[in-house]
């Protein structure tokens, strides 16, 4: 026996008198599933909908889906089964990938009420911009010689 998978199967019925007919077909979808050896996990039921284009020339049926956990070797025994139906329209039996559980990464806070001291330790060694603009300038020996500097620079 193979291992059992998880499918999802969607199928467009051809409505019947009084709503009987795709009841009746719904429920042998269900025991066809249940003969293969597989479970219905979920049924969303059927809704009367009208398709995109004429289906067998039928303007008007019944859209469904249910989710079906069923052996991997009994999918194409399920498909052909459906086929041969003269009730139902449409079925399309899609696998559903279960992605691996990935682990949740966490942000850290923009905002923390309490500073690492680290952060705050360099904050009281080092300037604000506003204290650097009020300090006094720069002697003017400093300023006369940078301006030789410059000048025997350009000179050279």
């Amino acid at each position: 026996m193979s291992a059992t998978r998880t499918f999802e199967l969607s199928y467009w019925v051809k409505p019947g008198a009084e709503g009987e007919a795709p009841r009746a077909t719904l429920e042998t979808l269900k025991q066809k599933v249940t003969e293969l050896g597989g479970t219905v996990v979920f049924d969303g039921g059927a809704a009367r909908r009208r398709p995109g284009y004429p289906i067998q020339k039928q303007h008007e049926a019944y859209f469904g889906g249910f989710k079906i956990e069923l052996p991997a070797d009994a999918a194409g025994t399920l498909q052909h089964a459906f086929d041969r139906n003269e009730n139902i329209l449409r079925v399309m039996i899609a696998r559903v990938e279960t992605a691996p559980a990935r682990p949740r990464r966490t942000r850290a806070p923009l905002f923390s009420k309490q500073e690492p001291a680290s952060v705050t330790a360099q904050a009281e060694t080092e300037e604000s911009p506003r204290e650097r603009d009020t300090a006094e300038p720069a002697p003017e020996s400093s300023l006369h010689d940078f301006d030789k500097r410059l000048e025997d620079i350009l000179k050279a």
